[in-house]
């Protein structure tokens, strides 16, 4: 009777611990989709805005004049940041996306000495609706790193982390600021060029 008894025990014991595995690996995988959503949506907005851009150039050439090394530098950016998302991966996207930001803030910078263009309808649409592109970016960005703490948190986390590490389920990296996106580009107002 104590035999059975201690059978019973046990078979009990493992259909809970199978029940809490299964459960804790679903749980570990729906963070990690939610991790992967919310970079989906990183992407989308960086190519939306990248496909402003653009726009953004040809009203910028219609309305001044413009130096042709500035213009090729936001061309080849904007090439290698669709060239990254085709591509698929995060760190490349980011490194493009970086590329294509400097490459923007120079012909901002740029076009900031043309007055006729800042009276512009469609220089201002498109820089307001540019600008709202950044800040919808950098929320979702923000949003991104929120679900990879989520996500970390758990795969390290007593005793979650055993079922990660059973898994496979490896730490994920944070977005980080690229250092040269932190540098504010010049003004000339040197109307004389």
């Amino acid at each position: 009777m104590k035999n059975r008894i201690a059978s019973i025990c046990i078979f009990i014991g493992v259909i809970i611990a199978s029940i809490w595995t299964i459960a804790t690996r679903n749980n570990l995988s729906n963070l990690r989709e939610n991790v992967d959503m919310q970079w989906a949506q990183v992407e989308n907005l960086m190519e939306d805005r990248s496909e402003l851009i653009p726009n953004f150039v040809e009203v910028v050439m219609g309305h001044a004049q413009y130096e042709e090394k500035i213009i090729a530098d936001i061309t080849e950016a904007q090439n290698n940041f669709i060239m990254s998302i085709n591509g698929g991966n995060p760190d490349d996207i980011t490194n493009a996306d970086n590329r294509l930001n400097t490459a923007y803030n120079s012909l901002l910078s740029y076009s900031a000495k043309f007055s006729e263009l800042q009276t512009s309808k469609h220089y201002t649409a498109l820089e307001d609706e540019l600008s709202g592109y950044q800040h919808m970016i950098s929320l979702a960005k923000e949003k991104y790193n929120e679900k990879v703490g989520e996500y970390n948190n758990a795969i390290q986390t007593w005793p979650k982390s055993m079922i990660a590490s059973l898994f496979g389920f490896d730490k994920i990296d944070y977005h980080k600021v690229d250092e040269k996106s932190l540098v504010v580009p010049i003004i000339d107002m040197n109307y004389n060029n």
